[in-house]
């Protein structure tokens, strides 16, 4: 009836026991997300956005940068799948590092630390 699921509503029925008006206050006000991107990362993606892509869509210029990881190395994307990457080196190390990522599979084994085949 009133839009919520039910389990919700006995959630919420808890808190205002409990807490009076303050125990329905959201939670989430005023702090920040746990996945938010550090800053100096935003800066760097508005700055390829506002001069290298201003022409873009935010959609191509996300699927730009998307397209530099499609061309990974197929040993490379194995050894992720598998585990066996250079410590530190993470999916969003990977996406921030993308716009230097060469196109040939031996400079990027290298360019990302893996060892010689």
């Amino acid at each position: 009836m009133l839009g919520v699921h039910e389990r919700t509503f006995r959630q919420w029925q808890g808190r205002f026991e409990a807490d009076g008006d303050a125990g329905l206050a959201d939670r989430r006000l005023g702090q920040a997300s746990p996945k938010r991107a550090p800053l100096i990362e935003i800066e760097r993606m508005l700055g390829l956005f506002r001069d290298k892509y201003a022409d873009f869509t935010v959609k191509h210029f996300h699927e730009q940068l998307v397209k530099r990881v499609s061309t990974l190395a197929p040993g490379i994307v194995e050894a992720i799948l598998e585990g066996r990457q250079p410590l530190g080196l993470s999916a969003r190390g990977l996406m921030r590092m993308s716009h230097a990522l060469p196109l040939d599979w031996t400079a990027q084994r290298k360019f990302l630390g893996f060892a010689a085949v």
